[in-house]
Parts: C-alpha cells; structure tokens; sequence
C-alpha cells in the first residue's frame, strides 16, 4: 500500500486492468501467510473497514481535543500500523480539513498540523499543560480573527453593492432602449395604417 498509495486511497487514476492486477498481487501475497484466506473483494472490504476504523479513532480524538471537560480524557492511541495507515491515505487531511482558505473563523493554530502524522500516538502521548494564560490570549485571538472577518466581509458587501448598482444601471439603460425601439415601431405601423 505504501508503493500503491492511490489504491489505499482508494482513488486510483490508472488502467483498470493494472489496478485489479495490483490486488490480485496483493491478495495472493495475504493468502500465502497464514489464514485468513480472501479474494480480492474480500481484502478491499477488509481494508476499506481498517480506513473506516481508523479515521473514527481519528474524529473521535480531535473531537476529544475540543471537549470542555467535565469527565475522562479519552484518546485513542494508534500503534505505528494503524499511523501507517493513517499517514499512507492522508486521513489526518480528511478529519481535520486541507489548509487553505476557508470560509468563517480559521482554527487555533494548536489544532493544526503541518504534516500527516497524527499527535495522538501513544509515544507522543505526553502534551504541554496549557499556559496560564491561554484562555485570556484565545479570547484575544478570536476576538481579532472575528474582527477580520467581519471587516473581509463588509468589503465584499460594499463590492457586492457596487456591483448591483451597476446592473441597475445597465437594466435602466436597456429599459430605456426598449422604449425607444417600442416607440419606433409604433410611428412605423402608424405610417403604415395610413397609407392603407
């Protein structure tokens, strides 16, 4: 899976063929251990249920992470297999979202990462208390990041407005076309009505 990460990923650009090829090398590889003994299906579905299994864990502890107490703290720790897994599908991605440019408040930088190894291994089990401080400094940090916000958004306002009340004038100004075309066609079939 570590040479094939796009078949761990399930997401694979290459020929059908090569890609069934690849699990059937796979599968054979499985099957010549010791049992269980499974067809390619049978070892897409097993691998599929370890993603599925380890992203959970993954949800599970950053929703941990962000609990506000009041009862056990309970991460789960991953072995160096299962980070394995994590790290060859880039789940880290999935569960806490692609750096970029996002719409609303950004996150705390300690709920970031920089790379696709998750902080919740258990020989990185040990975390820094909070500072003193922290929820003073949290508040000050949102309280600025809601200030930007709220300032992006007012410009986009005022560009939306702008842009509105040049589509008001372009409609006034079609409008008005309109009206002169519909009164040149009336002196004409008035002509016309005329002469008969």
């Amino acid at each position: 899976m570590e040479e094939n990460s796009d078949l761990a990923k399930g997401f694979s650009k290459r020929d059908r063929s090569l890609v069934n090829s690849l699990w059937q090398e796979l599968a054979e590889s499985l099957n010549a251990g010791r049992p269980p003994t499974k067809d390619i299906s049978g070892w897409k579905k097993v691998w599929a249920e370890w993603k599925s299994d380890k992203k959970k864990k993954l949800g599970e502890n950053k929703q941990e992470t962000r609990a506000t107490g009041g009862g056990p703290f309970s991460k789960h720790s991953l072995t160096q297999t299962e980070e394995a897994i994590v790290r060859i599908c880039e789940m880290a991605k999935a569960v806490d979202g692609v750096p970029g440019k996002s719409l609303g408040l950004r996150q705390e930088a300690d709920d970031e990462q920089s790379d696709d190894t998750p902080t919740i291994s258990s020989r990185r089990r040990t975390e820094t208390p909070p500072a003193p401080n922290t929820p003073k400094k949290r508040k000050k940090d949102i309280s600025q990041q809601l200030t930007s916000f709220l300032e992006e958004d007012t410009e986009n306002k005022k560009d939306l407005n702008s842009l509105l009340g040049e589509l008001i004038n372009i409609q006034k100004e079609n409008a008005s076309n309109i009206r002169r075309v519909y009164k040149a066609i009336e002196k004409v079939l008035s002509r016309l009505r005329r002469k008969q």
